[in-house]
């Protein structure tokens, strides 16, 4: 990644991530739209592309964006109406976060499928990097897992007693996950950019 795209990953984090309560089955609801977007969005591009209708590319995209948005909120609803209801207005945080924006524009250049790749592997290290946070949050800092449950009910299993957690539960608060996103942001960076010497060696070989 350039210095620009950490940017779109710190924005992305602190729209999405950080408002957004620490329980694994909400982040999954949200990391899990933000995706669909992603490949939504990159299949618009194309077919305004193709139908040379660029001039209104920008509301096109938006409209589509939150058209899904709306959709997979009624499918969220009408399976799971208190997930629905605890996030509300996040659920239209991803169609008009930076993060999806600026990938579904970018590599215009590029053939369809090409574009699809690129967008499924830039928003699954997104979505991937999302869940691990909400699944420590919901872990350390509330001592549960929570997933989509049988018969319209959240799923959750107590794993440990919440009043042995002691500054673990630090986490399942917002100044926890700024935290917790800034240093696996952190991790993710500099993995990314030892790996990327790496490259820069072999191809000068």
């Amino acid at each position: 990644m350039n210095k620009n795209q950490y940017y779109i990953y710190i924005s992305a984090f602190l729209t999405i991530l950080i408002p957004t309560t620490g329980r694994f089955v909400y982040g999954f609801t949200l990391m899990l739209e933000l995706f669909i977007l992603m490949m939504v969005g990159t299949l618009t591009i194309s077919l305004i592309k193709k139908l040379k209708i660029q001039e209104i590319e920008s509301a096109l995209l938006l409209i589509t964006l939150i058209s899904t948005t709306i959709l997979y909120r009624q499918i969220i609803t009408m399976a799971y109406a208190e997930i629905s209801l605890v996030l509300g207005f996040l659920f239209y945080l991803p169609p008009v976060s930076v993060f999806v924006i600026n990938n579904i524009t970018s590599n215009k250049n590029k053939n369809l499928k090409e574009k699809c790749i690129t967008n499924a592997i830039t928003g699954g290290n997104a979505v991937f990097m999302g869940l691990i946070i909400f699944l420590i949050r919901d872990i350390a800092g509330y001592g549960t897992f929570t997933f989509f449950g049988k018969n319209h009910h959240i799923f959750e299993k107590v794993l440990f007693d919440p009043e042995k957690l002691g500054i673990f539960s630090f986490l399942a608060s917002t100044p926890g996950a700024l935290i917790l996103a800034g240093l696996l942001l952190f991790i993710h960076i500099f993995i990314d950019s030892k790996v990327q010497i790496v490259k820069n060696v072999e191809n000068q070989k």
